[in-house]
């Protein structure tokens, strides 16, 4: 028998009550979520709930606190890049896969979605930034970077530990084409965030949170069964890793 650990940050907010209404997810299960909690945090709390005569599984849906954080100050709060940071991000995701090995605990990890730090700005109504313009777009197109950088990472862990990717990021992403030369033959494929459905710039509204939230949990049926794909949250949309960051993301 099987015992499902879902671990979140603030984004898995209501996934409790989610799963208690699910009529397909049945299965015995505990769902962490810590507001503000980093990789190492969860990691921590994932410790206190594991069942040692259980088969443990755990689906990872967090990380975007190891990019970004809140800052008060008089003019109101924002959420701001921390620093370019890879390295221990990759870190931390490491020492939470190695531990859980050490467990006989299966992992899954979802992509982490960035967010859009001026749409948070503009949810809170700052009076005045800490930033230019200039340089809060640098930060966000930093964000985006270094985000594709540990999500591609982490399906290279997902892919060690044999189990399927859960890509979350790509229901913010929009592709448009671009025509090229005299006869327009040429084409470029241009791949950009778009943030609509996130109502604050970070936390998902209630069509795409009840979207990734089905996700989440229609991922654990590769445990009793065999699946030969990986998991998308948009299933209709073929969208490859193709990037153009010289180009201004939607903000």
């Amino acid at each position: 028998m099987a015992h499902y650990i879902f671990a979140c940050d603030s984004r898995g907010r209501d996934f409790g009550s989610f799963i208690l209404n699910s009529e397909t997810f049945q299965s015995d299960h505990s769902v962490i979520m810590k507001p503000g909690g980093q990789i190492h945090h969860l990691q921590t709390e994932i410790e206190k709930y594991l069942k040692p005569k259980l088969q443990n599984v755990v689906i990872f849906f967090a990380g975007i606190c190891n990019f970004t954080k809140k800052i008060r100050h008089a003019g109101g709060i924002e959420v701001i890049y921390r620093e370019r940071n890879v390295p221990e991000i990759i870190q931390q995701l490491n020492s939470l896969n190695s531990f859980l090995i050490s467990k006989n605990v299966l992992l899954k990890i979802a992509s982490i979605p960035p967010v859009s730090l001026k749409a948070y700005q503009i949810f809170k109504q700052i009076r005045t930034s800490s930033f230019s313009d200039a340089e809060l777009s640098q930060q966000q197109l930093n964000l985006f970077e270094d985000v594709e950088i540990v999500n591609n990472y982490i399906c290279s862990l997902n892919e060690s530990n044999f189990v399927n990717n859960i890509h979350l990021e790509k229901d913010l992403k929009k592709i448009s084409t671009k025509h090229r030369g005299k006869s327009g033959k040429n084409t470029k494929k241009i791949v950009k965030y778009v943030f609509n459905n996130l109502y604050d710039g970070v936390h998902p509204n209630a069509f795409l949170k009840e979207k990734w939230f089905n996700v989440l949990l229609y991922s654990t049926s590769e445990f009793v069964c065999s699946m030969s794909v990986d998991i998308e949250s948009d299933t209709d949309t073929d969208i490859t890793d193709t990037w153009d960051f010289k180009r201004v993301a939607s903000l």
